[in-house]
């Protein structure tokens, strides 16, 4: 997104962000994107040391879950930033969440500048599972949740389903929300022949976390394991998660299923047009998942055949909308079957969430 709204003339960036002296950085993604705005400012983080913030959070982890592990990274940053500028430098501050501390600076920021606040939101944040909020922090976040939404002018959510969810939430905030679903930029996949070897390559490129695992697609293997079908291929996992072993165990598929671990991003663009077939699998849900994955958008801008596995919400709406192959998690028979099946022959989809395209809905809605 910095990418493409930094070569818009109408607009002067400075970018604020973190030194994280520990963190796992990929420059291999547009390695000049500094060079196109006006200036970035690094904050250092505020405990540098990993193990003593990993020993911080086991013994007071209110601190790193109101909301997050930078909420002290967002005062020093708010400290830096009022003293290096003052009120009516800035006309927008934009915020991207995660981290979501990003929004509680971001409302100072409004509040210091005196200017307009857009605050964009990949994930919910008191709502989220992931987030491990105990009964207490979890209070302490819908406030805080509910201090930033009032003072924000405009958020923007990635889904249909996040926006109906959120408009349910705060009905009388609805009119500041606005869609932006996650984009792809198709100059960054490099278009390969495939070379044919033995057998088809299945991939799998993220992590498997919380209740996410590869669980129903390891099921549709040793279910044609069982019935004695041909496996004319090899399930590929580019990713993280101590699932994808763990369960391998139990099903006894280990010669189908080959562990890669983690790459680049790149690196997975690279991979994902490479495959016979990419899998995205969503993790169960009680209720519609409102969660949109943007690692279904990059293997749709790879035009390589997608199979979802998930329950009702927000991927397979996108899958239906694409024309992709989508079944529930616990249509093992079925999966099976598709597995089994020509996968080349069964979909073409073009791809409507080019950044090309998406940029100028990113202008439209911080211009309103």
């Amino acid at each position: 997104m910095l990418r493409y709204f930094s070569q818009l003339d109408q607009y002067e960036i400075t970018v604020v962000t973190a030194n994280l002296k520990n963190a796992s950085v990929d420059n291999s993604l547009y390695p000049d994107i500094f060079n196109k705005v006006k200036d970035v400012i690094y904050i250092e983080d505020v405990v540098k040391n990993k193990y003593i913030k990993y020993f911080i959070g086991r013994v007071m982890p209110s601190i790193y879950k109101t909301p997050d592990e930078y909420k002290k990274w967002h005062k020093k940053a708010y400290q830096s930033l009022s003293h290096k500028f003052k009120s009516g430098d800035f006309d927008l501050i934009l915020t991207f969440s995660f981290p979501l501390s990003t929004n509680i600076l971001g409302r100072q920021l409004k509040e210091y500048f005196k200017c307009k606040w857009v605050a964009h939101q990949s994930d919910p944040w008191t709502d989220n599972i992931y987030n491990g909020y105990s009964k207490g922090i979890n209070q302490k976040n819908v406030a805080l949740e509910k201090e930033c939404f009032d003072a924000a002018d405009k958020i923007i959510f990635t889904s249909i389903e996040t926006k109906g969810f959120y408009t349910s939430k705060y009905p009388l905030l609805s009119s500041k929300f606005s869609i932006l679903e996650h984009s792809n930029d198709p100059s960054l996949y490099l278009r390969k022949d495939n070379v044919s070897g033995d057998k088809k390559v299945v991939r799998y490129i993220g992590g498997f976390y919380g209740t996410r695992t590869p669980e129903p697609l390891y099921k549709a293997i040793y279910k044609l394991k069982e019935d004695r079908k041909n496996i004319d291929f090899i399930f590929e996992i580019y990713g993280f998660g101590r699932s994808i072993t763990n369960l391998l165990k139990k099903y006894d598929i280990a010669e189908y299923v080959s562990f890669k671990g983690s790459v680049s991003y790149l690196k997975s663009l690279e991979l994902m047009v490479g495959a016979d077939l990419l899998v995205l699998i969503d993790a169960p849900s009680d209720h519609k998942s409102i969660f949109f994955p943007s690692k279904l958008v990059d293997y749709i801008g790879s035009q390589t055949p997608i199979m979802v596995i998930s329950p009702d919400g927000a991927s397979k709406r996108v899958a239906k909308e694409n024309g992709l192959t989508y079944f529930d998690l616990n249509e093992t028979d079925k999966i099976a079957d598709y597995l089994c099946s020509d996968w080349g022959l069964s979909q073409e989809y073009g791809n409507v969430y080019d950044i090309n395209d998406v940029i100028n809905k990113f202008v439209s809605i911080v211009g309103e």
